[in-house]
Order: structure tokens, then C-alpha cells, then sequence
């Protein structure tokens, strides 16, 4: 799910299965095709219908509050990123903003530019429309921020 502790959960994955090695030394968990899409299995299964394919399995899916999902997508692709393209947008947009500039300065023209449209990600999408909360038949749906009650 985008922006829903996705790397969280498939690093879980990785300790489930086995792995000892320290969840913050932990990379390339969405690399490889280690965890197969649907549209891969799809594609391998042509003549049956998707509905069909995924009966077998439990359907869960995991929501976040959508303010802690833009933050936490600001810090990732801004903050951690300082010469990434969404950077150059936010400098082009105000010329005032420098990245020196405080956090606070860049998140409201990060905003900005989400709102108009001018910076898109699929960390910014919405999340029911992503994930098609009215088409698909989840068994489960869980909000990040209470998996730990």
C-alpha cells in the first residue's frame, strides 16, 4: 500500500522468514520481485478471472492518517533528498526558498505544490482510490497507526 508502512511490514516479512540481520541495516525490500503483484499472477494465469485467483488468500490492507502520510512523504522525498526533482519544484516555485531555508518554509510550498497538482507521487495519491477500498474484497483492513493495540 502506498505510504502505509509497506517496507515495514515486507522487513517483518523478511525476520518472519528468517533473516536475523538488524531491521535498520535492512535494504532493497521492494527490490527483485520478492513479493509477487497480483498482476504478475494474473499475467501467468490469463484464462482466470482475478477475483478467482485471490479467493484463496486472505486480503488485508493498511491505511495512515493522511497528515502523517504527506509528512513522512515530505521527509522521504524532500528532506532526505536535497537535489531530487520535488527540491528544484519547490525552488522554482518560490525563489525565496533555499535549502538552507527552514522545514516549515519548504513544507508549505511542498503543499503547495501538492494541492495544484504540480508535484505528484504515489505517496501523495489517495490512499482509497490506490488501493480501490470499494472494489476489493479485503478480509482485513487495519490503520497503521493502531497496530500496536
Amino acid at each position: 500500500n502506498p505510504k502505509s508502512g509497506s517496507t515495514s511490514f515486507k522487513k517483518w516479512l523478511q525476520r518472519v522468514q528468517g533473516s536475523d540481520q538488524d531491521y535498520l541495516e535492512m535494504h532493497g525490500v521492494h527490490a527483485g520481485g520478492k513479493y509477487t503483484t497480483f498482476k504478475k499472477l494474473k499475467l501467468a494465469n490469463p484464462d482466470i478471472e482475478l477475483e478467482d485467483l485471490i479467493q484463496p488468500f486472505y486480503k488485508v490492507g493498511f491505511v495512515r492518517n493522511p497528515i502523517t502520510r504527506l509528512i513522512s512523504g515530505f521527509r522521504d522525498k524532500v528532506l532526505r533528498r536535497p537535489g531530487s526533482g520535488n527540491n528544484k519544484k519547490i525552488y522554482k516555485h518560490d525563489p525565496s526558498v533555499t535549502i538552507d531555508s527552514p522545514d516549515t518554509v519548504k513544507f508549505k510550498v511542498f503543499l503547495d505544490l501538492i494541492l495544484s497538482g504540480e508535484i505528484t507521487n504515489v505517496h501523495f495519491s489517495s490512499q482509497w482510490r490506490k488501493m480501490m477500498i470499494c472494489d476489493w474484497p479485503y478480509d482485513f483492513l487495519g490503520q497503521t497507526e493502531t497496530t500496536t493495540q
